[in-house]
């Protein structure tokens, strides 16, 4: 039988009736009934009969065997391993790990020449049931642990039907396993179970599913609790092209991932999983307060082949609500309110490295859009919306937020290009923004950029923006404008085309007009502006006419700046028109004296 099994079988007991004869056409018998044994490991009864055929053939065996107890590591002596394929051989080492055979039973009969048994040319059963066994299916995988099962192996195929099992802290509640063909070895999992959703993403990572995304899953939490059910194909001499299929059925489920500033509740719904990764269409969950969807692509699964992973999510929420978390955004969202529909995507891309380089880590894009059908906006005009108008906001940015690249689109109103600000690298926030549809090319070192034209614009708006920049306004310290308007408003009142320019200086800003009503500077000082005051000239500023005065008296108008906190002013024009009065050159001068 060494010819047959892996080794020579040692007894500690051994107990029988043994007979041998020489059949008439000379093949000899040999058979034992009342059959006991005790190797240390194994115990069992059993009665066999082999007959010897010679000539270089394997014998003839009809045996049957009882097992009282064994150790799974052992079931290795049964197998008659020259007749199985290497793979299976090596397949079945590596996956019996531990446990105990708490029952067995072993038939076989045919001519060992035929082994594995096919078409009926024989018959092979081996059943048994094994407890607290260990089941390393493959190298990839996460090892089964705690197993109860039943197993049996019939001519040349083997089944297990396991009652209870853990693979990485999940519990299997159902699991079959099966090898239709022994010598075409492919190893079947159904399984069925649950757990906690931290155990369900834990499996994930530990698995080949989650491989190609394991950087992107560090960080990321599922709370509730999921059911799941999975069918796995695995070739045993090449299990890397496994194939799976199956789902995870999420309940009342709590996701965050501090690093995506990512954070929902009650997500509810079912999780595809295949061979390539995992995807979720639609899941109802709770963003911030506001019901959301969510959909999600991990692994092969995603669309673009350059990412690893590719979430979306759906929801209607406030632009406050939407930039929470994201401080350098909080003074554009001052300027809205009202709620409107947004798409918010994260994207991770892939890495690019070499064997001989450190592998880059994977990019984290969050791309934000919506057509703010719903939500107002307070800026200047052209950036003056009502809430029951749509305008496309598309915002690209890269996470983490900090010393990240930026861009924003407004539609064909402005489009903006920048880096945010990274305190700990002393990087300050710098902005490009060009009003129209043109994105800009270059971003500045720091502070603020704005190009471009718009059909119409609230020029004294936008400069109180400016001087308010970088002091808790919407926007950085503007250090450069050349913009142009086809419709120029001032403090209310419309001056036509214009060319409005503006440079940040050392030691005084410059604001330049260019336009049929002003053509003209304005300097304003950057320190001691109380003292050396607003220098301002002009070759012409021809003011039109204001609206007509009420026929009713109106209450005086209380200015909220004392007149003492007014900078000294010196200005002077070349050709001065108040409405229809002609002033001609013009020369003004204040000082403020103290009260």
């Amino acid at each position: 039988l060494t010819g047959v099994f892996r080794k020579p079988f040692v007894f500690r007991q051994l107990g029988a009736t043994f007979v041998a004869w020489r059949e008439d056409d000379g093949l000899w018998n040999i058979a034992a009934d009342g059959l006991h044994f005790d190797t240390g490991e194994l115990a069992g009864s059993a009665h066999a009969h082999l007959v010897w055929r010679g000539g270089g053939h394997r014998p003839f065996v009809s045996a049957y065997a009882a097992l009282d107890h064994a150790k799974v590591i052992d079931a290795d002596l049964f197998w008659p391993y020259r007749s199985m394929p290497p793979s299976l051989v090596a397949w079945l080492d590596h996956a019996l790990v531990g446990g105990e055979i708490t029952s067995g039973r072993v038939l076989i009969r045919g001519d060992l020449d035929r082994w594995p048994f096919l078409d009926h040319a024989g018959r092979f059963e081996a059943t048994g049931v094994v407890q607290n066994a260990t089941f390393d299916f493959a190298d990839d995988w996460p090892r089964a642990t705690g197993v109860d099962a039943a197993v049996d192996f019939v001519d040349n195929r083997m089944g297990i039907v396991a009652t209870r099992a853990k693979v990485q802290g999940v519990t299997a509640t159902h699991a079959v396993a099966s090898i239709p063909d022994l010598h075409h070895g492919v190893l079947g999992l159904d399984i069925q179970g649950g757990g906690t959703g931290a155990q369900l993403l834990d499996f994930v990572r530990h698995s080949p599913v989650g491989a190609s995304a394991t950087s992107a899953l560090q960080g990321l939490q599922i709370g509730g609790t999921g059911k799941f059910g999975i069918k796995l194909s695995i070739p045993l001499d090449h299990a890397e092209n496994f194939t799976l299929a199956g789902k995870v059925d999420l309940a009342k489920a709590d996701v965050t991932a501090d690093k995506w500033n990512l954070a929902l509740k009650n997500l509810n719904g079912p999780l595809q999983i295949d061979g390539k990764g995992f995807h979720a269409n639609s899941l109802p969950a709770m963003f911030r307060g506001a019901p959301a969807k969510l959909s999600l692509a991990i692994g092969r699964d995603v669309a673009d082949p350059k990412n690893i992973v590719e979430a979306s999510l759906d929801t209607r929420v406030s632009a406050q609500t939407l930039v929470q978390g994201y401080p350098d955004l909080a003074g554009l969202v001052a300027h809205a309110s009202g709620a409107a529909p947004f798409h918010i995507g994260v994207d991770v891309v892939a890495g690019q490295g070499n064997a001989s380089a450190t592998p880059a880590l994977e990019t984290p894009i969050l791309d934000v859009k919506s057509n703010l059908a719903g939500i107002a906006l307070d800026f200047p005009a052209p950036l003056d919306k009502p809430a029951n108008t749509e305008l496309p906001l598309h915002l690209n940015l890269q996470l983490p937020p900090a010393g990240a690249p930026l861009t924003v689109s407004l539609g064909d109103v402005l489009q903006v290009r920048g880096r945010l600000a990274d305190p700990a690298r002393k990087l300050p926030t710098a902005l490009a923004m060009n009003f129209g549809s043109a994105m800009p090319t270059e971003i500045p070192a720091q502070g603020l950029v704005v190009r471009g034209h718009a059909p119409r614009m609230d020029v004294s708006g936008w400069i109180e923006q400016a001087l308010r920049g970088g002091s808790g306004g919407a926007f950085p310290q503007l250090s450069r404008a050349e913009v142009s308007t086809d419709a120029a408003q001032v403090f209310g009142t419309d001056l036509g085309a214009l060319q409005f320019s503006f440079d940040a200086g050392a030691q005084s800003d410059a604001i330049a007009f260019d336009g049929a009503a002003v053509k003209g500077t304005i300097e304003l000082p950057t320190t001691g502006l109380i003292t050396r005051g607003i220098t301002a000239k002009f070759q012409h500023l021809y003011w039109p006419p204001g609206p007509p005065a009420p026929k009713e008296p109106t209450p005086p108008v209380t200015s909220p700046i004392a007149p003492f906190a007014i900078p000294p002013l010196h200005v002077s024009i070349g050709d001065l028109k108040l409405g229809k009065t002609q002033l001609g050159a013009t020369t003004f001068e204040s000082t403020p004296t103290l009260q």
